[in-house]
């Protein structure tokens, strides 16, 4: 009894070490990707850097599971490389941003959801979309964005281009489609304008990830 206490000290002491690491060193925006400063994550004991790091691909990536020991490692160990280039990882791409780490999501392998007015929506393990009851019989499909929608977007509006988002998280942003093309993405303040049809966007949308950054901590009794 006296070892598992000490285990446990042990590990909410890693916890709360690595959730100070993240509150000072890491931004989650709202749009779903992340940042963490290089030096801050280059500093830290190697346990702590290993934690944060899995932390954040868990939050971003929105995958029920960790990504297993060795391939964590195995990036660890490429971000000490000089110059880094980026690697994708549980979901995820990590990808240098001047001295900080950019992790957002992979366009790859995220969810695809058929929606209908007064629908509540958790996609992708990471968005809640909240759709108004008006538009009875119109379903529309949530998918993300790609660099295709991306492309139908800025040709409607192309001031669109100077959007805050960095350019490679814009792929991953939820979307709202019909027949015809891309309805909403609520996260640029894109909604399609058509007098013919009646409307089905999504009038709130909260990054809600099934693995939060810092979850409650291990409790010592």
């Amino acid at each position: 009894a006296a070892a598992a206490r000490r285990m446990a000290v042990s590990r909410a002491t890693l916890e709360r070490e690595t959730a100070r690491l993240l509150a000072r060193h890491a931004a989650v925006f709202p749009q779903g990707y992340a940042r963490i400063a290089c030096p801050a994550l280059a500093g830290a004991p190697p346990e702590l850097a290993r934690r944060a790091l899995l932390r954040l691909l868990a939050c971003v990536g929105g995958a029920p599971y960790p990504p297993r020991g060795e391939r964590l490692d195995g990036l660890l160990a490429a971000l000490a490389v000089r110059p880094f280039r980026g690697r994708t990882l549980a979901g995820c791409r990590i990808l240098p941003d001047g001295d900080a780490l950019l992790i957002v999501r992979e366009v790859r392998g995220s969810a695809t959801a058929l929606v209908s007015p007064g629908a509540h929506v958790m996609w992708d393990g990471r968005f809640r979309l909240t759709f108004p009851g008006r538009g009875a019989g119109l379903r529309r499909r949530v998918a993300a964005l790609g660099e295709v929608g991306w492309a139908e977007i800025v040709r409607r509006r192309p001031e669109l281009r100077q959007s805050s988002v960095p350019f490679a998280a814009r792929a991953a942003l939820p979307a709202v489609r019909d027949r015809c093309g891309i309805v909403a993405v609520p996260h640029l303040g894109y909604g399609r304008i058509s007098r013919n049809a009646a409307s089905l966007d999504a009038h709130q949308v909260t990054f809600r990830p099934a693995r939060p950054l810092c979850p409650a901590e291990f409790p010592v009794a």
